[in-house]
């Protein structure tokens, strides 16, 4: 069969299936505001506040992402009980996005990222200041026991799962753990921002390159030492293959020292905002994988996935008719 249209059969069967989101949900907040003057307070702008934005981002994103490729998604996570929360709950319901497993606990903030946004008038605005909000450390105990349960319950009904860890803590070794146990009969696919190689023996895992060479301790990079990294992941998770997202050069995809492949990308080099290219990446791998696909026709959906979000602003997802497309516009019949 031709590779356009296997990964086209693929992509047909998104709607059918259920994936879970595990992971940290972030609120986005966006203030933007223009500036012409500096405070006599201190040597600082002056931002006259003239819009608000929240966008969901983290492990919310990824679901959102998963959802517009057309299938159902569960998300799980920990929200506080604040403004943050009941404004992000909406935003995902809209997005088609589950919430049975998104917990809100006493005594837990939202997790936010507030982000200034300024310019003079008729100008685009710059981003001038971040301000974030982090939870103290990881989820008491009752709490931990709380969304263990509800991973099992919604894993009943799941064809996958992905792991989102941005490194709040949310996810703790009982968890990672549990899907030890998951990753023996259905896809898992963990994407660590700061530890990787906390997770072992799940179905893939999904570092960046920068997070490759960090996990695998290596100081120079070049593409040689890249499959040297990939092989140190691989042997120190267990994982069953390490795709590893190479930005505008697509994505390694590691089986072992005899069974590698760069997958590029495709697409443009016109990139407009990276901004969330890589939970669209994630979503789709899994997706895919949940799908039935093996990883290097599930690297090529995800490679095709990111070429359409990057060329929109923010954090953006990818329906499944704009994959459809890229799909037929960039991977000829082989």
């Amino acid at each position: 069969m031709a590779r356009q249209a296997q990964l086209k059969q693929l992509v047909e069967r998104f709607s059918g299936l259920r994936i879970g989101v595990l992971g940290d949900v972030l609120a986005d907040l966006y203030v933007t505001g223009t500036t012409d003057r500096v405070s006599r307070e201190a040597p600082i702008i002056i931002v006259r506040q003239t819009g608000e934005e929240l966008i969901p981002g983290g492990a919310a994103n990824v679901a959102i992402n998963i959802a517009s490729l057309g299938a159902q998604v569960q998300l799980v996570g920990l929200v506080g009980r604040d403004g943050l929360a009941e404004r992000l709950r909406p935003a995902l319901t809209r997005a088609k996005v589950g919430l049975e497993g998104l917990l809100a606990a006493d005594g837990h903030q939202t997790v936010a990222k507030t982000r200034i946004m300024a310019g003079a008038s008729h100008t685009a605005p710059q981003q001038v200041l971040r301000i974030d909000r982090e939870p103290d450390g990881a989820p008491a105990a009752k709490v931990e026991r709380v969304i263990l349960a509800k991973i099992a319950a919604i894993d009943r009904r799941t064809d996958g799962w992905i792991l989102s860890d941005y490194g709040y803590r949310l996810i703790t070794p009982a968890m990672r753990e549990q899907f030890v146990q998951i990753a023996k009969v259905k896809p898992v696919l963990a994407d660590s921002r700061y530890g990787i190689l906390d997770y072992h023996d799940l179905t893939a895992i999904k570092p960046n390159e920068q997070e490759a060479f960090e996990g695998a301790g290596i100081l120079r990079t070049s593409r040689e030492t890249l499959i040297e990294a990939a092989a140190k992941l691989r042997r120190r998770t267990r994982a069953k293959v390490v795709m590893i997202t190479l930005g505008n050069e697509g994505m390694l995809v590691y089986r072992n020292r005899s069974n590698y492949r760069q997958v590029p990308a495709v697409g443009t080099d016109e990139i407009v905002d990276l901004t969330g290219a890589g939970d669209t990446a994630g979503a789709a791998l899994i997706t895919a994988l949940a799908a039935g696909a093996d990883p290097i026709s599930a690297a090529m959906i995800a490679n095709c996935a990111a070429s359409v979000v990057v060329m929109k602003q923010g954090c953006a997802s990818c329906s499944r008719e704009e994959l459809t497309q890229t799909l037929e516009r960039h991977l000829a019949d082989e």
